[in-house]
């Protein structure tokens, strides 16, 4: 383990470390072909990821109950709503 992350091993390196060698599967460790975009985790705000994730998992049953939490946050009420 290094502090400086210039120095650190990749994700791949670090897989092929001796000491986790019992866990290394090369077939069920898939690669990514190129830049994986993280922009959604920059949502600007501080509940800009925490109110993508709800409205996610979100239900007409679940707006109606966290309806007064909502509304305190400036949250929509309907899933039609722009979020």
């Amino acid at each position: 383990v290094r502090f400086d992350p210039n120095q650190r091993p990749s994700a791949f390196q670090a897989l092929r470390h001796p000491y986790l060698d019992d866990l290394h599967d090369e077939d069920d460790e898939p690669v990514a072909e190129g830049h994986v975009d993280w922009s959604f985790d920059e949502e600007t705000g501080p509940d800009g990821l925490q109110r993508k994730i709800y409205r996610e998992a979100a239900t007409e049953e679940v707006l109606a109950r966290d309806r007064e939490e909502l509304e305190a946050k400036g949250w929509p009420l309907r899933l039609e709503d722009e979020w």
